[in-house]
């Protein structure tokens, strides 16, 4: 999912971290599913990806799901 939307956004793991203030090492472990980010994390990325936390947790709620 964060792949996918960064992506979109044509933006690099590196790009992605410096808009975020986190770590591209960070941003690599959360889009392998090898980090659990906690709610403060997921809030910069959303902030990185210009998105809105909720609709993140809504993307990720349907994901698992399927």
């Amino acid at each position: 999912m964060l792949r996918r939307r960064r992506e979109a956004l044509d933006l690099s793991q590196e790009a992605l971290a410096r808009r975020a203030g986190i770590s591209t090492v960070f941003v690599g472990r959360v889009e392998s599913t090898r980090n659990q980010p906690t709610i403060n994390s997921m809030q910069k990325l959303a902030t990185g990806l210009d998105a809105r936390l909720s609709d993140l947790i809504r993307e990720a709620e349907a994901l698992a799901k399927r």
